[in-house]
């Protein structure tokens, strides 16, 4: 019988007489399945239901030993369920986003699997295929030999690119059919697939001779699967040493899934994300900011005066939503400007973008286009522009622009021409998404437009508050303390930001009001944003 523990095996390719060759590098990894099958398994279906039984789902793929042990001591649903939204937000590949896409591709994975893997008295998620499905996605091939003369059943699943560096490239997972019907995950798949396993019986004549003994020698835990020998896989390959990176793997299998959504499991695409900013300009038109964001680490460096650099070229077509023609374009490879901070960026950083100019009001579609010439590689993004129009009799607020820094400038900048990032004296370098974490500044800008002035100083009188709240259980937002007001500003720009330190974990939103004493009006916008 297959051991409880079982082991992917990836091979550099396959056995040449009854399975197609692979050419691949020689790749061992060994992932561990979970063996307790119990009917007390929580079904798929309930998904992030806060019961007991939660960590016994498809989740305990993810939990660590620790988040495990700290479950099991909840004991109200209000615990279980601040866990579980703390345990997918440590995990959320684009924690600046509404949506956990994370959360959502794992759940997604998971029903599929339910649907793909039926060869069993429980659901799909639970096989030996519906894990590795769940962590790793459809394969890019599959090679199925489950009809011969020798073996109940061999599969193999093959990964051209998992975006996984552990586990690197051309990866090959084999599965061989037990005597119940099932397919496990194999380090031995001829010797696992094999009819004649455990019964007395003699070797079949077309596997006489060395490969016949080499399939002996594995059904007794010695040596290689003959379908790994002979694409030359070293003999002293044994499956301990397989083994050695199991502990390694149980440890990262949440990275797995993490870097996969990350780069939205698409090969050879680099993953974008884009935002819109919308300030008045001075010629009768809204100047409209696109931001487009790249992680750092989906991006492929090359070497420059000894500086390891990108080379990113970022496009944007602004059309028409319903007959798709074209109203404006940013096709010039400088169109788009790298923000300063980009030339210091992490490896798990983003890199800014930005591209402005002034629009008329009106609803537009960008089709935003990146070019990476180093990798060869293209990614697309699209979103939906609503420029509004500022000029009327009416205060009104520009966007409240998350910032991930704010810069006191010592002058503005001269001529028509205006500068990306840079909006009067302040520079503004916008954050992609809306996530901050607990040693960050809590950063925005924003400007007030239409005030009346006030004759003899020739600025306006402004009253300005801001209002914060927060997300709770119920999913509504109540307000924390009282508002932060600000009497008599005479500047219609404002910039503020303060650290995060002492603020809890949470979900919470700005509420901007500004009110014009000269004339009585008063206008407000809001911002939300998550402190992790």
């Amino acid at each position: 019988m297959i051991p409880d523990v079982s082991v992917v095996l990836t091979a550099r390719a396959l056995h040449r007489r009854r399975l197609p060759v692979l050419r691949s590098r020689q790749v061992f990894l060994s992932l561990l399945l979970c063996s307790a099958m119990g009917s007390g398994l929580l079904r798929a279906t309930g998904m992030d239901v806060p019961v007991p039984e939660w960590r016994e789902g498809p989740v305990r793929y993810l939990l660590t030993k620790a988040e495990d042990k700290v479950y099991k001591r909840l004991t109200t649903g209000r615990e279980r369920r601040l866990f579980i939204e703390q345990f997918w937000r440590r995990r959320d590949s684009e924690p600046g986003t509404l949506s956990n896409s994370f959360r959502n591709e794992f759940w997604s994975r998971v029903r599929r699997a339910n649907g793909l893997f039926q060869d069993q008295p429980h659901e799909g998620w639970i096989s030996d295929r519906g894990k590795i499905y769940v962590l790793l996605g459809p394969p890019n091939e599959i090679i199925s030999d489950e009809v011969a003369r020798s073996h109940r059943g061999i599969i193999l699943w093959i990964y051209r690119s998992t975006w996984v560096e552990i586990l690197g490239p051309n990866v090959v997972i084999a599965f061989a059919k037990d005597v119940t019907g099932a397919f496990r995950l194999s380090t031995s798949p001829t010797a696992d697939a094999d009819v004649f396993k455990g019964l007395a019986a003699n070797t079949p004549s077309d596997l006489a001779g060395a490969e016949g003994v080499q399939m002996q020698l594995a059904r007794q835990g010695i040596g290689i699967d003959p379908l790994l020998a002979a694409q030359g896989v070293a003999s002293g390959m044994s499956e301990l040493s397989m083994l050695a990176d199991l502990g390694r793997l149980q440890q990262t299998e949440h990275l797995i899934l993490n870097e996969l959504v990350t780069a939205q499991a698409l090969f050879g695409a680099v993953p974008v994300i884009a935002s819109s900013a919308y300030y008045k300009a001075d010629d009768g038109t809204t100047y409209t900011a696109l931001n487009v964001f790249l992680r750092s680490k989906s991006l492929q460096f090359h070497s420059v005066g000894g500086v390891q650099l990108p080379d990113v070229a970022v496009y944007a077509r602004l059309e028409d939503p319903v007959s798709g023609e074209l109203r404006y374009s940013f096709e010039g490879d400088r169109d788009f400007v790298p923000a300063p901070d980009n030339a210091t960026a992490g490896v798990n950083d983003y890199l800014v973008y930005q591209a402005g100019a002034g629009l008329k009001p009106g609803d537009y579609r960008a089709r935003i286009t990146v070019h990476d010439r180093v990798a060869a590689k293209t990614g697309t993004y699209t979103i939906d522009v609503s420029v509004p129009d500022f000029y009327s009799q009416k205060l009104v607020l520009s966007s409240v622009t998350l910032a991930e820094r704010l810069t006191q400038r010592d002058q503005a900048p001269t001529g028509e021409k205006k500068k990306p990032y840079v909006f009067g004296h302040m520079e503004v370098i916008p954050k992609p998404g809306m996530a901050y974490a607990k040693d960050q500044d809590f950063a925005f800008y924003f400007q007030i437009y239409n005030a009346h002035k006030d004759a003899q100083t020739e600025r306006p009188l402004l009253d300005i508050s801001y209002q914060f709240l927060v997300k709770n259980d119920e999913g509504k937002y109540q307000p924390v303390g009282k508002p932060l007001e600000l009497m008599g500003q005479v500047s219609a720009a404002q910039g503020t930001s303060f650290p995060l330190v002492d603020w809890p974990i949470g979900s919470y939103r700005l509420e901007v009001r500004a009110s014009d004493r000269l004339s009585g009006q008063s206008a407000e916008r809001s911002v939300d944003f998550l402190v992790r």
